[in-house]
């Protein structure tokens, strides 16, 4: 067996959470990201040393430099989110940082998978991001689970109408906090929050991840993940000492 024969089986042959149609559109997204990498790396050289030693980095930038860009989660987190999700069994999810809606797809799968008759509620400032998210979304017929709002996220995420059982944090680090704070007194009891890029962005992040782990009402993990994730499980009250 040739050695592309060999790496097409080992791929048919992995296990997915993913029906085939969703899986399709994200197998094109990864694909996609994966061809827009090095532009990335070639972006984030010149700051490559304060991220390497943990320090905050500027995005004082042109912005419309990541208009086209997925910056997605990989298939192994966008799996484990699934798993998360699923196992929980949400009403309502919230997703800071839709972008192409790769992420958007494994939660509204589990959504569905799951029976809750919950929905995920996503948002996204860039508009073109937008329509391209709503489209994937559509393609992996997941169009009745999930809905991305248009917007800063500051504004779009302002008055939600659920209690929140599920919260992925995955857009602009500088603005992580804010979502969280915002959100916060929405969440449910045992409600499961996700912090992205916690490896990439340990400096711009280092104050909510002191956050997190500081505050008693959450249990807090750290997993090594592609760019690093924290996963925390909100309590409404503080365990006794």
């Amino acid at each position: 067996m040739t050695k592309k024969r060999q790496s097409s089986k080992v791929f048919a042959d992995r296990l997915t959470v993913l029906d085939p149609v969703a899986q399709r559109v994200i197998d094109t997204l990864i694909t996609t990201a994966n061809a827009q990498r090095a532009q990335l790396l070639k972006r984030y050289l010149p700051q490559l040393p304060a991220l390497l030693m943990g320090r905050s980095i500027n995005f004082k930038e042109k912005m419309s430099f990541y208009d086209d860009k997925l910056l997605p989660i990989d298939r192994e987190q966008g799996e484990f989110l699934y798993m998360l999700l699923r196992s929980r069994g949400g009403q309502c999810a919230v997703e800071f940082g839709t972008s192409f809606g790769v992420s958007s797809i494994y939660l509204a799968a589990a959504i569905r998978d799951s029976q809750t008759g919950g929905r995920l509620i996503g948002t996204e400032m860039v508009a073109a991001k937008v329509v391209s998210a709503r489209a994937n979304i559509a393609a992996a017929g997941l169009s009745t689970y999930a809905e991305v709002r248009e917007g800063d996220a500051r504004l779009t995420l302002l008055n939600l109408a659920c209690e929140v059982d599920f919260l992925l944090l995955d857009g602009w680090p500088t603005l992580a906090m804010d979502i969280l704070r915002l959100v916060e007194p929405k969440l449910s009891n045992n409600a499961i929050v996700v912090l992205d890029n916690v490896g990439h962005f340990r400096g711009n992040l280092r104050s909510l991840t002191n956050y997190l782990k500081e505050d008693r009402r959450y249990v807090v993990s750290e997993l090594p993940l592609h760019g690093g994730m924290i996963i925390a499980i909100f309590k409404k009250s503080c365990p006794q000492l």
